[in-house]
């Protein structure tokens, strides 16, 4: 079954665990990314955060589908940065602040939501390393 028509791109779609949502990316008319969520129950698709200024990308859940985590990267910065956008509070928090130039972040949130697993590549390649943040703390600086 197709769930997606029309002629934007859409990618990196992710079932929540409870099977009632699948999160993914989405072009709009040519601009950035956003996450779109599509609901099992109803067949509707919603775009919950509407950054416009900002590109979403490759929406992760956590096991308890409470939080989606996903890379963000705002029109006039050159670093991807982590949000978790909370399903029962309905806003999204900034995790992480970098400070030095990157091109991939990838997240993974454990424990039911609490603390996120990363991984911060340089732009030129060469050096990546591996971060834990707490999703309660305040923003991690890379």
């Amino acid at each position: 079954m197709q769930l997606t028509i029309s002629d934007q791109r859409q990618s990196s779609p992710a079932w929540s665990p409870d099977g009632k949502w699948i999160a993914y990316q989405s072009d709009y008319d040519g601009d950035e990314q956003w996450i779109f969520f599509w609901s099992r129950q109803t067949g509707k698709v919603v775009n919950l955060t509407q950054t416009r200024e900002i590109a979403e990308l490759d929406p992760t859940w956590s096991p308890d589908g409470r939080y989606l985590a996903y890379e963000v990267k705002a029109k006039t910065s050159a670093a991807y940065e982590i949000d978790v956008y909370d399903m029962l509070m309905r806003e999204v928090k900034h995790i992480t602040t970098g400070r030095r130039r990157i091109t991939q972040l990838k997240s993974h949130l454990v424990e039911d939501g609490k603390y996120i697993v990363y991984t911060q590549e340089q732009a030129k390649g060469t050096d990546s390393n591996i971060f834990i943040a707490d999703v309660a703390a305040r923003p991690a600086h890379c």
